[in-house]
């Protein structure tokens, strides 16, 4: 997609468009430096709306309500409009939202087009003094919420001391300014600019702040920009084999990196259809897939396996289903083989908010049932516009076959966090690597084979234990809903691991069947010495909190 002339004269679709030109631009020419590509990261989506105006966009499952994509373009532009107008933002300003999945989070994505203006997304799940930090950090000038946010919003506002216009969601109680009133009016009359001569900001300018969650502390607010937005959602669509066919379910919140970068955004540049939900309850999960037929998507282990234990999950249809990725960490075999048998192909996804967010994921969307059965125990290939370094502590490569920390590099990448140069510095390697933390290695077919994270490793008895290793063994151990080891004091061995369980609902917790199981299936040094029940793993949106884990737990003794 060298310019937008040539993409409006062009009869095939963006997917086949994109899979001629854009691996060569990225082969021959680098083309995320500079400026060169700005107007077709904002043109690329608003394109979409006047190709195919009609086409159905987005279901709001909240509301019942579909949306064509000419319906999003006048959206976008009267949001653009009171935000511009009315409230006097300008380019390079932050609006927030914290509410459930609902359509205002599309709109924003379309206003931050025609403006200028970064989004971020504020998890209503943080207490208020958790997102008084944030709030304080980066400064919105406005932020739309739900009613059942409203509260935590309001009082996280005055512990940071920032003055937020508040906008309404939801109702009409007079004490708030109402979204529904910024929409009034009817789509017909809805004129949109120009895409000549559209929107004239730099490439590397930020267009969404995406919090990491993180290991341990405060989240970070890492800036996404349009560059990144961008071949992200390129990355998905000629990875995937994304179309206008395809449709996908925003498994998960808009808060988290996947729901914009992963699920949405590649739908809307390519003309494909999202399901909107607010809801993670198995049964409207399983209920949507039966009547909205999906095609891809992408959840968690925990939202699977829930799928897999209601009532519906046998008799739902999932053939629709081309491809399904669990991301947030390699998924248990016990998990993935409850879908094989339904003939689903359930893979794991890799990559981390500021490096892709997806990195690695299956090279052909077209790949057996049987090929993925194969490579399960890995993450996959990396993915388009990304390069792959692996290296040991001095920084130098390591050969095939051999674990080291995985560095990523590309126009995917984030352009560091927001307001914290120490963190930037502390992530950022030499030549524009990001370092990852993840330890792994690749096979000789160029697969990624996970290890754990570099700072969540167990050195016992001088050898390198990876928590992951024993958490996906104990994943599998029947009635085990979740688990999380960690590294604790030991005077003879210097660390040993302890694992941190939760049973599910009517499952007892059985020390010595945990650590019999455990035995079976690894080494003597990677079995636990200690076994601990817990019912809190103490998370932030949907990562464990690691600080407050060791915190709690971590000392020797059950």
């Amino acid at each position: 997609m060298r310019d937008a002339r040539k993409l409006r004269a062009s009869r095939c679709g963006p997917s086949e468009l994109y899979r001629k030109e854009t691996r060569a631009l990225w082969l021959k020419r680098r083309p995320w430096k500079g400026r060169i590509m700005l107007n077709d990261a904002v043109k690329g989506f608003l394109y979409r709306i006047l190709r195919t105006p009609s086409r159905e966009a987005v279901f709001d499952r909240a509301t019942g309500k579909r949306y064509a994509y000419f319906e999003l373009g006048c959206r976008g532009a009267r949001l653009a409009k009171y935000l511009t107008d009315d409230l006097g933002l300008q380019q390079g300003e932050v609006i927030a939202l914290s509410a459930e999945n609902n359509i205002a989070f599309i709109d924003a994505f379309y206003a931050s087009l025609m403006t200028g203006v970064i989004i971020t997304t504020y998890n209503g799940r943080l207490r208020a003094d958790d997102l008084a930090p944030l709030i304080a950090r980066e400064r919105p000038r406005v932020v739309f919420v739900s009613e059942g946010h409203r509260q935590k919003i309001e009082e996280s506002c005055r512990l940071a001391d920032a003055s937020c216009v508040l906008v309404s969601l939801d109702g009409e109680d007079g004490s708030l300014p109402c979204y529904s009133d910024i929409m009034a009016g009817e789509i017909g009359a809805c004129s949109l600019p120009s895409l000549d001569g559209f929107a004239d900001f730099d490439i590397e300018e930020t267009q969404l702040l995406v919090h990491t969650g993180g290991t341990t502390g405060l989240p970070k607010s890492a800036k996404i920009s349009f560059r990144a937005v961008l071949y992200n959602a390129l990355s998905e669509i000629l990875t995937v084999g994304l179309t206008q066919r395809d449709c996908g379910i925003t498994f998960l919140p808009f808060f988290h990196t996947v729901g914009w970068n992963v699920t949405t955004l590649p739908s809307l540049l390519v003309g494909a259809r999202i399901v909107l939900t607010d809801s993670l309850d198995p049964g409207v999960l399983l209920e949507l897939i039966a009547s909205e037929r999906p095609t891809t998507g992408l959840a968690l282990e925990a939202v699977f396996r829930r799928m897999a234990e209601h009532p519906a999950f046998a008799s739902t249809d999932f053939s629709s289903y081309r491809l399904l990725a669990n991301g947030a960490g390699p998924i248990s075999t016990s998990t993935m083989e409850l879908y094989w048998r339904r003939g689903v192909k359930l893979i794991n996804a890799y990559g981390m908010t500021e490096t892709g967010p997806n990195n690695c994921f299956y090279p052909d969307s077209d790949e057996s049932l049987e090929s993925i059965m194969q490579h399960s125990d890995t993450v996959g290939k990396p993915m388009c516009f990304t390069e792959l370094k692996i290296v040991d502590e001095e920084g130098r490569e390591v050969p095939t076959g051999t674990d080291g920390e995985l560095l990523w590099r590309g126009p995917v990448t984030f352009s560091g966090y927001w307001n914290d140069r120490a963190s930037t510095a502390g992530i950022m390697a030499e030549g524009g690597w990001v370092r990852s933390g993840d330890i792994g290695h690749l096979d000789r077919m160029g697969y990624v084979h996970l290890q754990g994270r570099l700072k969540n490793m167990i050195v016992t008895n001088g050898e390198n234990v990876f928590p992951i290793e024993i958490e996906n063994t104990l994943k599998d151990c029947p009635g085990v809903e979740e688990c999380c080891v960690i590294g604790v004091p030991d005077a003879e061995r210097g660390e040993v691991a302890k694992a941190l369980v939760h049973m599910e609902e009517g499952a007892a917790f059985d020390r010595d069947a945990l650590e019999r199981f455990v035995r079976g299936k690894l080494s003597s040094i990677k079995v636990p010495h200690y076994f601990v029940e817990v019912d809190d793993f103490f998370k932030r949106g949907l990562k464990v909190d690691l600080g407050a884990i060791k915190e709690r737990y971590g000392h020797a003794g059950e």
